[in-house]
């Protein structure tokens, strides 16, 4: 119970250290806002690194509580959860329930934020310790049901990113106890971001444009197998797949090679990682976004934000974001003709792509903003912090 003189404090349990996606980005935001819903907020982490530093130079609160170099260990693909077996780690995996228990209390944190996975089987466990009640929000998911079953059972709380994200976890919904889609947000777009009715670029190129790591499960081949179609009858138009190899590169590999068989080199660009995501979106005329699996996808509301219509696959937390024949459109996963299709009839009416780009852009605003993400934490976290007198105090 919280004492009537100080806000409830929230600790966000980030497990992943060293890297900066979108799970550390909405984190971050997140630990920004609560302050306007009278929560105070601090960020716990396994180990120092490169978020840390993000979050000290943010002058945001933080705790760093270390489970030892038997837990430095960060994902290795299909062996990914292959440390669970060692009985050497469960040991230290106790000893160090026992150590944030202890620092949970003694930073008088009253609700735990577990963020993803490996931050529930980390902290969850501590968090009951020390009598505090804890929360999964569920940014990713794996297939293993046992695995999804324990987790549930860890915690008194979920916030899937998206009613998709239900449909690949694939349990009874009530499992979850206390459970509440919440979606992903982003700020307004300053004054100087880009506006429904900015020009296309100088050349009037018709640009499609694709944007994440290239990754199999983001379908880049159904793209290019659809643009194929798209250049076919707009010789002029180019397709821009931005972003970072994944793994060894095969998959970039791969997706390279199917350019070059279609004859599409100098029209399909793979230009790597640009953190210039506000520029490649000016520049374009779509965003398509071809993944056979997505739980939320930022980058779809970013393209909304920015008054861009948006082809998507219809899968997981895309579902939530795009609606179909308003926004942009919903094709079915792999469905290359579908795509092209989409694409060519916003690419051939002007009025049609201004009209989606003016909807998306709306909801946005009205429905992916991080004003109204920070608000339905903060009554979230209401539900599980109740006075003796049954009132909420934040």
């Amino acid at each position: 119970m919280q004492s009537a003189s100080r806000k409830p404090r929230i600790g966000l349990y980030q497990p992943y250290p060293h890297s900066f996606g979108g799970m550390q980005a909405v984190v971050l935001k997140l630990a920004k806002r609560l302050p306007d819903f009278g929560y105070e907020p601090v960020i716990i982490s396994p180990e120092d690194g490169g978020f840390i530093q993000t979050v000290r130079s943010e002058k945001l609160s933080f705790l760093v509580c270390d489970p030892g170099p038997e837990w430095h260990v960060y994902g290795r693909g299909a062996n990914s959860f292959s440390y669970l077996f060692s009985i050497r780690r469960l040991f230290a995996l106790c000893r160090y329930w026992r150590q944030l228990s202890h620092n949970l209390r003694q930073n008088k944190i009253d609700l735990l934020h577990c963020n993803d996975y490996r931050a529930v089987m980390l902290a969850a466990p501590a968090a009951r310790l020390a009598g505090i009640p804890v929360i999964w929000h569920v940014h990713g998911f794996v297939c293993s049901r046992l695995l999804n079953l324990i987790a549930a059972a860890l915690v008194q709380g979920a916030v899937p990113v998206s009613y998709g994200m239900l449909d690949y976890i694939k349990l009874p919904r009530w499992l979850f106890g206390h459970y509440r889609v919440i979606h992903n947000g982003l700020e307004p777009a300053p004054v100087s971001a880009p506006s429904v009715e900015e020009s296309p670029p100088p050349d009037d190129t018709p640009v499609i444009l694709a944007l994440g790591r290239l990754h199999p499960c983001k379908g880049y081949e159904t793209l290019i197998r659809a643009f194929c179609r798209v250049s076919a009858h707009i010789p002029a138009a180019e397709c821009w797949i931005v972003g970072k190899e994944f793994g060894d590169g095969r998959y970039a590999q791969q997706l390279r090679n199917l350019v070059h068989s279609l004859g599409l080199n100098g029209k399909v660009k793979l230009p790597g990682h640009s953190s210039d995501v506000s520029g490649h979106l000016r520049q374009c005329r779509l965003l398509v976004v071809p993944s056979s699996i997505e739980t939320f996808g930022m980058v779809a509301i970013e393209a909304m934000l920015a008054g861009k219509p948006v082809v998507a696959c219809r899968t997981g937390g895309l579902q939530d974001i795009v609606v179909h024949r308003q926004t942009g459109s919903l094709v079915e996963i792999g469905n290359d003709k579908a795509m092209s299709d989409a694409i060519l009839e916003i690419l051939n009416d002007g009025a049609l792509a201004r009209k989606m780009g003016e909807a998306a852009r709306k909801r946005v605003l009205e429905h992916f903003s991080l004003e109204k993400m920070a608000s339905s934490f903060a009554d979230f976290y209401s539900t599980f912090l109740q006075p003796a007198d049954g009132t909420a105090e934040a």
